[in-house]
């Protein structure tokens, strides 16, 4: 896992800070709730496998491979969210989830707000 992490370090960055931007938003709960989720850390397993995916095939253009892995990073993330408002959990990875610290309607909110960024990166891969 360290392997596959260091090759594609770079692009992970890029990654991350795609979903920052995606989730920067004039209502700051949007943006607080992103940036708590993306600081728990994660293995990011999803967006190494989209990247390694990607070079495999060749699906090459201007951060199309970053453009991909984040949108499946921000589908995950809303799953997530949802999950933990279904499950009334108040926990993951040894830290309390965002229902937990703002509750469960922002939660919900902030989780429809990663769909919706999910789709425009599609949109963006499609154009």
């Amino acid at each position: 896992m360290e392997k596959i992490t260091s090759i594609f370090s770079e692009r992970l960055l890029k990654v991350n800070g795609l979903i920052l931007k995606k989730m920067d938003s004039s209502i700051p709960l949007i943006s607080e709730i992103a940036e708590y989720i993306l600081a728990s850390g994660g293995k990011r397993l999803r967006p190494l496998l989209a990247l390694s995916s990607a070079r495999l095939l060749n699906y090459n253009g201007p951060d199309k491979d970053v453009c991909l892995a984040a949108a499946v990073e921000l589908i995950h993330t809303a799953t997530l969210l949802h999950d933990d408002v279904v499950d009334k959990s108040n926990k993951r990875r040894n830290k309390k989830t965002a229902n937990e610290v703002w509750g469960n309607e922002p939660s919900i909110l902030v989780g429809d707000f990663c769909l919706a960024e999910h789709l425009n990166l599609w949109l963006t891969l499609t154009l």
